[in-house]
């Protein structure tokens, strides 16, 4: 994505900058206004050690608290 992790912390705790709402959308493969769009909640599945795990919003969120 082009993003630091205390980016990604700022995107995700609303302290986003323009230029980093625009690296995440274009990781996203969307529009940045698609990123404020209420939807079901965000997750995505990570294969780790051979083992497929759920990451939700949420926990991404918790990671950088």
């Amino acid at each position: 994505m082009g993003l630091s992790r205390e980016s990604l912390y700022r995107i995700l705790t609303c302290n986003p900058t323009l230029d980093n709402l625009q690296k995440l959308a274009n990781a996203l493969e969307v529009s940045i206004s698609e990123l404020f769009e209420k939807k079901e909640e965000v997750s995505v599945y990570v294969e780790y050690k051979g083992e497929r795990k759920r990451i939700t919003e949420k926990d991404l969120i918790r990671l950088f608290d």
